[in-house]
């Protein structure tokens, strides 16, 4: 599996890229909140 990294501050975030229906790709940042307590808009 594809991985993207996000780092804040000193900790670094193993996130999944995912495709998309239509063969795009995106980044799960599902688990963003609960590890690091920060959103995305």
């Amino acid at each position: 599996m594809k991985t993207a990294q996000l780092k804040i501050g000193d900790k670094t975030l193993e996130l999944p890229i995912i495709t998309g229906t239509e063969n795009e790709n995106g980044i799960d940042v599902t688990s963003l909140r609960a590890e690091t307590n920060h959103l995305t808009f």
